[in-house]
């Protein structure tokens, strides 16, 4: 999920971010309607964070798959805005 939002969010500005921020939230309300529990949408949530997280640090052959521009900016914040009240819903 997190992999799949950070490819498309700078695909098709600005129709990626809203399909990776939305992709997002309707993914871990569906693990969560799938489980039954809050911890697993936790989990789905600080994988999320992870994956972002380590996408918009420098790898080793200098590539950035997020970026630092006003895209990227708002894929992280409504992205993790997204996944967090997605996760404090009822599942």
């Amino acid at each position: 999920m997190g992999i799949a939002a950070t490819f498309i969010h700078n695909a098709w500005p600005p129709v990626g971010l809203i399909v990776a921020v939305a992709g997002t939230f309707a993914g871990i309300r569906y693990i969560g309607q799938i489980y039954f529990e809050r911890t697993i949408k936790f989990i789905a949530t600080a994988s999320w964070t992870c994956v972002v997280w380590r996408a918009s640090t420098i790898g080793n052959g200098d590539e950035l798959l997020i970026t630092g521009g006003s895209t990227g900016s708002n894929f992280v914040l409504f992205g993790f805005m997204s996944a967090l009240i997605a996760t404090l819903l009822a599942p």
